[in-house]
This record gives structure tokens, C-alpha cells and sequence, in this order.
């Protein structure tokens, strides 16, 4: 028996996705900044698609996207934008996503990193210190990617456009895109690999905004060649299937909702869920089990058939705490696992999952 509870790393496709990407691969796989009747097809199915999803994600009207192969590769291409501004600040925290923060520190402009408070909520009155007319970018997570733990996105927009209308607010939602409703903001994030399609990811933003984002991405791409052409058959594909889950979020939300229930109500004695359920987005568990290794305890678990991560994937390989964990004032950054969630998770893998559990710690 194989149980996959990572899907917040990357989600496993499902059969149709496979069928979705199989089908635009064959129709859509002729370079789309050419000039004939195959880039014609794909550049009409590509803002089709767009179209359909936000309005299925009911995002805001003026919402408009420009496409990567990673996240990752976005905020690279956030941080060359940001050096074309005027010097500044930025405002952001050390619980952002690691490749975020590794691209803060090649940005020229100061760096202001907000602290959290003892209940792990951003300390509003420093962010009121800190921020300012010179300020270039605010940029929060509206889920956190290691912890599930949702932000109040709405009051920190209304606190930094009081302080700084030209601010642009960036929430990185690529941990709640087609999980949650989004946040109102001025740029939003989505990596394809959190739906199950693979090699894509997109930059949603205002049209409103001063900046031209699809204009400067094309010379980011053509001008400055700082980055590829992502595939336009996984680009369509991922805008397709995400209009297929948001409509079917509230159907996602209540069994992703279940799933935790049935977790919480069997968990060996000793391992606590981080945050109460009502902070956390449905698709993620993270649980404290001191004083156990969750790297340790990862791969047991993983040796029984049962895939969680002791965090996050992207700071697996650490020798040292999470940063993000120890931002966010979380006690036994060490003895940490985070579940996530699909639709195709079912209760009994819960049951088999808390069974095992504690024949693993029991052995420990």
C-alpha cells in the first residue's frame, strides 16, 4: 500500500490531467510567438484558457497573467524587475518561501524583514515602522507552503496602501491557488506543479498597474534572453485544470476538511497539530512530535509506503531549522511533519497513516 500525503510539493496528476496535458500536447505544441495558422492556435487556446480560469477562480476583473515554467523562476524574474526601480525597500519576512528569500539578497534595494508575533501572526505595528513612501514592494504568503497557516491578506493590503497607495502588494498564492479563495492584491503567483501539471506556473496582475508585466516579460525573455519559453501545451494545461478545481473547490474543501478530522481525532499521544484548524488552509496538516526527528521520522514512514515531508520539501535537505518555522516562533522546528492532501486521499489512508505513525515512534 503506497500513500501519497505530499502533495503540496508536487501534486500527482490525476487521470484528467494526464488526459488534459496528452490531448494539448498533440494540439498545442507548435512554438506560439511564430507567425502561422499552429502559433495562431495556440496563442487563441492560451487566452481562452486564461479567461476561463480567472473568471472561475473569480479573481479581480482587470486580472491578467504572464507565464514561467516554475515558481521559482518567477520570483527570479521579480527581482530583476524590482532592480529596474528606483532604490527603495522591500518589505517581506524570513517565513517567505526559500527561493524568495534567496532572491531579496540580489535585489539593490534595503531589505526590511517584518517579525511575527507568538501566535505567528505578522506584527502589524512593526510592519507600520517599516513601511514607507520609498517602499517598492510588500510581499506576503497567503498560505504558508511548510505550516497550511492562512494570512489576513485583506488587512495587510489596507494597512500598506494607507501608508503607500503606489506599493505594489504582491501574495504569493501558490500554495492556496485552486485550494482557496484569492486574495485581493497586485500580483499573485500559481505553480502547476501544486495541481499536478508539471513545467508551468503563472504571474497573475492588475492591467491597471503602471507597469506593462506582459511588455516586460517579453524583453526580460527576447531583449535580455534571462529566461526560456515555457511550454504553451503545459501553460494551457494548467490554466484548464485550474478552472476545473475551483469548480470544485467547495467539494475539495469539505473532504479535505474530513481528511484532517479523522487525522486529528487519531493521532498518537505526544503529536499535535501546529495550529488550530480554523488557521490553516484544508489541504495542509503540519504536526510537533518532540522530541522526534521529523527527517528521521520521514523516511521510516516512507520505508512503511507512506510519503510526508519533515517540513518542506524545499528545506528537506537542511542541516540547520527552518528559518521559516523559527519566524514563525513554531517551538521543535526539528520535530516537525507536513501532510497535504487531494482529492484522491481517502479516509482509511488517514486511519492506516495514524496507525503507523505510532508503531514508528513507538520503535523509534
Amino acid at each position: 500500500m503506497k500513500i501519497y500525503f505530499d502533495h503540496a510539493s508536487a501534486q500527482l496528476p490525476d487521470e484528467e490531467n494526464i488526459k488534459v496535458i496528452s490531448e494539448n500536447l498533440q494540439k498545442y505544441s507548435a512554438n506560439a510567438e511564430n507567425r502561422h495558422f499552429g502559433a495562431y492556435a495556440v496563442r487563441q487556446a492560451q487566452n481562452e484558457a486564461l479567461k476561463k480560469c480567472i473568471s472561475a477562480l473569480d479573481m479581480q476583473l482587470d486580472a491578467n497573467a504572464v507565464f514561467f515554467s516554475s515558481g521559482s523562476e518567477i520570483f527570479r524574474f521579480l527581482g530583476d524587475f524590482l532592480n529596474t526601480l528606483p532604490t527603495g525597500n522591500i518589505i517581506a519576512n524570513a517565513a517567505m518561501h526559500p527561493a524568495f528569500i534567496a532572491m531579496l539578497k540580489r535585489t539593490k534595494h534595503e531589505v526590511r524583514m517584518v517579525k511575527f508575533n507568538t501566535a505567528s501572526e505578522l506584527d502589524i505595528d512593526d510592519l507600520k515602522e517599516k513601511c514607507d513612501k520609498n517602499t517598492r514592494l510588500f510581499a506576503h504568503f497567503h498560505v504558508h507552503s511548510e505550516t497550511g497557516l492562512i494570512s489576513d491578506i485583506e488587512n495587510l493590503r489596507k494597512t500598506v496602501k494607507n501608508i503607500n497607495p503606489e506599493i505594489l502588494f504582491f501574495a504569493d498564492t501558490i500554495q492556496s491557488f485552486c485550494k482557496i479563495p484569492l486574495p485581493k492584491a497586485d500580483l499573485w503567483t500559481a505553480s502547476g506543479h501544486k495541481i499536478g501539471i508539471a513545467a508551468s506556473a503563472a504571474l497573475f496582475y492588475r492591467k491597471n498597474s503602471k507597469y506593462d508585466f506582459e511588455r516586460i516579460v517579453f524583453d526580460y525573455r527576447h531583449e535580455d534572453y534571462l529566461m526560456g519559453r515555457p511550454e504553451s501545451s503545459m501553460i494551457i494545461s494548467m490554466l484548464e485544470c485550474a478552472a476545473k478545481y475551483a469548480n470544485i473547490q467547495n467539494d475539495n474543501d469539505f473532504h479535505f476538511k474530513n481528511l484532517q478530522k479523522v487525522i486529528r481525532e487519531n493521532l498518537p499521544h505526544g503529536v499535535t497539530p501546529t495550529f488550530p484548524f480554523e488557521r490553516i488552509a484544508p489541504h495542509i496538516l503540519h504536526l510537533q512530535m518532540p522530541p522526534f526527528d521529523g527527517a528521521v521520522v520521514a523516511g521510516l514512514l516512507s520505508e512503511r509506503g507512506i510519503a510526508v515531508s519533515p517540513g518542506s520539501a524545499c528545506t528537506a535537505e537542511a542541516k540547520t531549522p527552518s528559518a521559516a518555522l523559527k519566524a514563525l516562533n513554531i517551538k521543535n522546528p526539528y520535530s516537525v511533519l507536513r501532510l497535504s492532501f487531494a482529492a484522491e486521499n481517502t479516509v482509511e489512508e488517514c486511519k492506516f497513516f495514524c496507525k503507523i505513525l505510532q508503531d514508528v515512534l513507538k520503535n523509534y
